[in-house]
Order: structure tokens, then C-alpha cells, then sequence
């Protein structure tokens, strides 16, 4: 992923497609889980599957949510770097130089100007959920779960 503004939103728009998508699939979920419950089953069977699709759309709706954050984050992180890019055009850039020459600059007045983008970045990203933790008893056997971790 990119620090150009059109790539973090085309990347947040993909992320909370992907939530929407979630979603879809939680509410298909409840609509399963409803006809299992009125077909004429019933027995601890019937009540497996039912706590069994509950258990999934927690976990599919819980992803849809953590998605759901990331796409909001990283839409933060765009404005944040296109306020800078706005600022920088307009009160710094005196020579000519492209925004992303000052990540590596000498100059104190645009060391103090990173420092502060750099601080509202951190605190966007700090916002970004680390891990999500999928827990589906019965489908997963337990030596195979994993713990996901969202890298960046």
C-alpha cells in the first residue's frame, strides 16, 4: 500500500466492501439459522447447529466490524496525509520540492512540520484494530486456530 491519498482510499473503499460483504453473509447466516429452526428438527443435534451458525455469524460479524474500523482508520490516514500535502503546498513549498522530499529533509522547519504529521499519523494508526482473534468450536479443530494478526 501506498502514502498517496488515491491509494489509501482505494484501499479503504476495498476494505469496507469486504465488511459489507461480511455483512451479507452474517444476515444470510441468521436467515439459515431461522429456517434450521423451523424445519421439523429438533434434539441436541438441531441445537448444535444452531449454536454452530451462532457462532459463525459472531465471528463473521465481528470480522465485518474489524473491517469495518480499518476502512474508517485508513480513511483518516488519507485525510490526514492530503491536509498535510494541502499545508505543505501552500506555506512550506517555496522551492519546488515534492512532499515526500521532506521525509529525509535537513531543514528544521520541516522537521518540526513532519514531527506534527508524523504524530497525526501515529495516532490514526494507533486506531487500527492489531488482531482478531477467530473462534469457530467444532469447525476448526483447536491445534489448527490461529490467531490473525492484522500486519502493516
Amino acid at each position: 500500500m501506498s502514502w498517496k491519498v488515491e491509494s489509501l482510499n482505494d484501499y479503504a473503499g476495498a476494505t469496507i466492501r469486504i465488511a459489507n460483504g461480511l455483512v451479507e453473509v452474517a444476515h444470510a447466516l441468521v436467515s439459515s439459522a431461522q429456517d434450521v429452526r423451523d424445519a421439523p428438527w429438533h434434539g441436541p443435534a438441531a441445537d448444535k447447529a444452531q449454536s454452530a451458525m451462532h457462532t459463525i455469524y459472531e465471528n463473521v460479524r465481528g470480522l465485518a466490524a474489524v473491517h469495518g474500523r480499518i476502512a474508517q482508520t485508513v480513511y483518516e490516514i488519507a485525510l490526514v496525509v492530503s491536509t498535510a500535502q494541502h499545508r505543505f503546498d501552500a506555506v512550506v513549498n517555496k522551492g519546488g520540492w515534492e512532499f515526500s522530499d521532506l521525509w529525509g529533509g535537513d531543514d528544521d522547519d520541516a522537521r518540526r512540520f513532519m514531527s506534527d504529521v508524523n504524530r497525526e499519523l501515529a495516532a490514526a494508526i494507533g486506531r487500527v484494530p492489531d488482531m482478531y482473534v477467530m473462534e469457530l468450536p467444532g469447525l476448526i479443530p483447536e491445534n489448527d486456530r490461529d490467531t490473525y494478526t492484522l500486519a502493516w
